[in-house]
């Protein structure tokens, strides 16, 4: 990659950090790119986006969602269906346009992503460096469950692999958190029974 390109990323990266870390509006970006586009490195917001996208290397999937947010139209339970299951609004539009969508970045994506920084690669570690002390909860990991899990084998689809679970020092342990399980008496729109939930976006 020659030089001039690497500086060109660079600048991207730079001027989109910068766009996300002052909530610089649209508009005040146009006005950069229009003043001093021919001095400095400025594309429009358009390309910056689709820049930062190709360095990224992440790629997003699109789901059509409820307008009110109840859920997201996948799985054979919801992905051929037109209404709302919970609040029975509409999913499309009188031109069969999706009224609301969700755009998704692929668990497996970002978890990649976490391990090409450098700094955050050694944060990682601190689950595989855990020291478990059996009188004293310190963490998580000091939980029962996770506990348990560290003795028991991997079993995928009936198949018990040779591996305990979280036995390499790379493996990762993921908590999985809603709205319904933390608040289970809330009023909402969505569902309030954490049994009748839609599949969960994980890929």
């Amino acid at each position: 990659m020659c030089n001039s390109c690497l500086l060109l990323d660079i600048d991207s990266i730079k001027m989109f950090n910068f766009i996300r870390n002052t909530n610089l509006p649209r508009k005040a970006y146009a006005q950069l790119a229009k003043f001093w586009g021919s001095r400095i490195h400025v594309e429009s917001l358009y390309k910056l986006f689709r820049h930062i996208l190709e360095l990224s290397n992440i790629e997003t999937t699109v789901y059509d969602c409820c307008i009110n947010s109840c859920c997201a139209f996948t799985g054979t339970d919801y992905k051929t269906a037109e209404l709302c299951p919970y609040c029975h609004e509409p999913r499309f539009d009188k031109h069969c346009r999706s009224r609301n969508t969700f755009e998704y970045i692929p668990l497996t994506s970002r978890i990649k992503s976490m391990f090409l920084n450098c700094s955050l690669t050694e944060r990682m570690t601190y689950r595989s460096n855990f020291e478990f002390n059996a009188g004293c909860y310190d963490d998580v990991f000091s939980g029962s469950h996770y506990q348990h899990l560290t003795s028991e084998y991997v079993v995928v689809d009936g198949v018990r692999h040779p591996h305990l679970f979280f036995s390499d020092s790379h493996d990762i342990a993921l908590g999985i958190l809603t709205d319904c399980h933390i608040h289970p008496q809330l009023s909402t729109s969505g569902p309030s029974d954490p049994s009748s939930l839609p599949p969960l976006l994980l890929h």
